[in-house]
């Protein structure tokens, strides 16, 4: 899970509900009217995430690292990871 803070840039990275790693990003983006794809590396044609994704969630709105926590669990007692 990702969470990018509008404020200041700062990226955070969150592996199995837990702050894994930051980033700072540019306070903006340049919103186009491309295509964006989940699992595939859009420079090239042929690299593929290989696996599976059960399911996949998109907000409006940053969750705190408790929320992020309790969404993991959701989705590992739902798959019973």
């Amino acid at each position: 899970t990702a969470r990018r803070s509008a404020a200041d840039g700062n990226l955070k990275l969150y592996l199995d509900g837990s702050w894994a790693a930051s980033q700072t990003l540019a306070s903006h983006y340049t919103i186009t009217n491309r295509a964006w794809s989940l699992g595939r590396n859009g420079a090239a044609a042929d690299r593929y995430f290989d696996g599976r994704i059960a399911e996949l969630a998109i907000w409006e709105q940053a969750h705190t690292s408790s929320q992020l926590a309790a969404i993991h669990d959701y989705f590992i007692d739902r798959y019973d990871l």
